[in-house]
């Protein structure tokens, strides 16, 4: 799928993300967060650009008590929409960037998706 940024850039994604992967912290404990990833390709650039989701235990949980035993493909789909969205307002990332997703946005699309039917 290509996605068109409102400055006209083009981003390809195969629309898949990887994850869950477990977090563990210095000292090797697990963190209360999981990984999910995406590559992307930009329009006019060669490689593939990894882009990476931190998503907090209590987001996974809030997901999860809505999607019951879909919740991890649940958690993907709305991972990729959260990152269609922030492409198609201008943001292209840069390849192996990392970042947070906020709980309620990330509960908002879900919302969206399931009342449209989008999850799958």
């Amino acid at each position: 799928m290509n996605v068109t940024s409102k400055d006209g850039s083009v981003v390809s994604w195969g629309g898949e993300v990887a994850g869950p992967i477990l977090v563990h912290g210095a000292s090797g404990g697990l963190l209360a967060v999981s990984l999910y990833e995406a590559e992307i390709g930009v329009e006019g650039q060669a490689e593939l650009r990894k882009v990476s989701f931190f998503v907090s235990e209590n987001t996974r949980q809030a997901i999860k008590v809505r999607a019951g035993a879909n919740f991890e493909g649940a958690i993907r789909q709305c991972v990729g929409r959260y990152l269609e969205n922030r492409i198609r307002n201008k943001w292209i990332p840069e390849n192996k960037e990392f970042f947070s997703v906020d709980q309620y946005e990330l509960i908002s699309i879900y919302n969206d998706l399931a009342s449209t039917a989008a999850l799958v």
